[in-house]
């Protein structure tokens, strides 16, 4: 190595030794968090009301709906029924007293292709307010395994209306002002005019009065006459578990009236147990059957589809439909009985 060549050895070290340098002083990336979206993909939660104008002391319903992934739990707000008429029993719902609450859990979705689920509550409703208020947004909880995620509804806008409102206008044209050129004072016509007007408002009071009385007291029984009909107009079963979840509704809301709401989920036993002790004379055969039905297709649908032939024992389509029909007679019996204690009491 001569002299001459001696610079050019030092730039080619030098540049070889900043090269390595900066490799080494590279920063790893950092790694990238798992994805938590998947946790809550298809997990929807909606709220529909049967009505958007109702009045004074008339009942509606408000649905809850929520569409979660498989083995999910979720759970809903609790409130209480009938408890006072003071909003402030249930502040969560503002105006609106809760009357009734009906859950329904764990149901298949209506598409045969989804795996989602179908968790449902509906609530029964009334408002001794008038004006236009609105169901406030309601929270529900979703849970699986350690993880949980909270879904909130929209408000929903509901009108009050009074029983009397709209039939003001004869009552303004009886207060026009007396001519005093003509009329100087009240004549015995005028007197009866007046109290013909006083008497017609107490009576309208009063039937509004015993209307309201009447609704809180039958309106779980004619929720459940309504729903039962509605059942038994549907002819075809292409959704039988939806039938018979609607059948289990309206045999705990049944219960319900004679020894108050479930405090949670009762089981098929649980509920024909209690059906048995308000009617002792009637027999629930047949909706003993479809509600097993029922529960061994929801205990089939959480294993392999190997052992679904051989494990869930299920009935034919037309044994089905006939059970289903004869089930629906046994709840008509039921309500027939509790109706006739009621007329009874009363």
């Amino acid at each position: 190595m001569t002299l001459r060549t001696l610079p050019f050895v030092f730039a080619y070290l030098t540049s070889t030794l900043i090269a390595s340098a900066t490799l080494v002083a590279q920063p790893v990336p950092a790694p990238k968090p798992p994805n938590s979206a998947a946790v809550t993909i298809g997990e929807t939660v909606r709220a529909s009301a049967s009505k958007s104008t109702v009045q004074i002391a008339e009942p509606f319903t408000i649905r809850l709906e929520a569409t979660v992934a498989p083995g999910s739990v979720v759970e809903f707000a609790q409130y209480a029924t009938e408890s006072s008429f003071d909003s402030e029993s249930n502040p969560a719902l503002g105006v609106f007293d809760v009357l009734s609450v009906q859950t329904a859990t764990d149901l298949p979705s209506d598409d045969p292709d989804s795996p989602l689920r179908i968790w449902s509550q509906t609530l029964s409703l009334e408002s001794l307010q008038v004006g236009h208020h609105s169901i406030p947004a309601i929270r529900v909880t979703v849970r699986k395994g350690d993880l949980s995620r909270t879904l909130t509804t929209k408000p929903i806008p509901i009108e009050v209306q009074s029983v009397l409102q709209g039939d003001d206008e004869p009552l303004r044209k009886i207060a026009d002002p007396i001519d005093p050129d003509t009329e100087t004072s009240i004549s015995t016509s005028g007197l009866h005019w007046t109290w013909w007007v006083l008497i017609g408002i107490a009576v309208i009071s009063i039937a509004a009065l015993a209307r309201f009385w009447q609704q809180r007291r039958n309106t779980p029984l004619r929720w459940c006459r309504t729903e039962l009909a509605k059942l038994e107009e549907t002819s075809n079963l292409e959704s039988p578990l939806n039938q018979i979840a609607v059948l289990r509704e309206i045999l705990r809301t049944s219960v319900s009236i004679d020894r108050g709401v479930f405090t949670q989920s009762p089981s098929t036993r649980q509920l024909i147990d209690a059906c048995q002790g308000i009617a002792e004379h009637l027999v629930f055969a047949n909706c003993e059957r479809v509600l097993k039905y029922a529960d061994q297709c929801k205990f089939a649908g959480n294993r392999s589809s190997s052992d679904n032939a051989s494990s869930a024992n299920l009935p034919t389509p037309s044994s089905l439909e006939k059970q289903l029909a004869d089930a629906i007679a046994e709840t008509h019996s039921l309500l027939d009985h509790l109706g006739g204690r009621q007329r009874k009491d009363a």
